[in-house]
């Protein structure tokens, strides 16, 4: 029983962490715009899969200026 149960949680934690992978890459085809001195950019798949938002202000450092937050466009 408990070895079932173990098998369920891996196959749930997979398909998050799959689902987190192809956010992250369907994100990452998007603009970012600097609010700060308008520098737009695309970041990776990489950078932006841990990365805190709400609504289209996203937590990343513009490269140019080192401000924060990014909005996407």
């Amino acid at each position: 029983m408990g070895i079932h149960i173990l098998g369920v949680i891996a196959v749930i934690v997979l398909a998050v962490a799959i689902a987190l992978i192809l956010f992250a890459v369907q994100l990452s085809k998007h603009t970012f715009k600097c609010k700060k001195c308008g520098f737009e950019t695309k970041y990776s798949w990489k950078k932006l899969i841990f990365v805190t938002h709400a609504y289209n202000e996203y937590d990343i450092a513009c490269p140019h200026c080192k401000c924060k937050p990014m909005i996407e466009k």
